[in-house]
């Protein structure tokens, strides 16, 4: 649960989550809005799409640091 938290604040979570690895409300809420921003359905789960979004994502921003 920290991971995710820690992803969503990288990726603009508003506000910043506090990362305490507890899927609560404040959560869910980014979830959601992280959701919805890349297209998908907005049903406050971070299942395969959700993780493969964030991942990629973190996973791009890394590389084009590096280059």
């Amino acid at each position: 649960m920290e991971k995710l938290q820690t992803l969503l604040n990288q990726n603009g979570a508003e506000p910043p989550l506090v990362v305490d690895g507890i899927f609560g409300s404040e959560t869910r809420k980014a979830v959601n809005a992280y959701k919805k921003e890349k297209g998908l359905a907005a049903d406050g789960i971070a299942g395969t799409q959700t993780w493969d979004a964030l991942l990629s994502r973190t996973a791009n921003r890394s590389a084009g640091e590096l280059g």
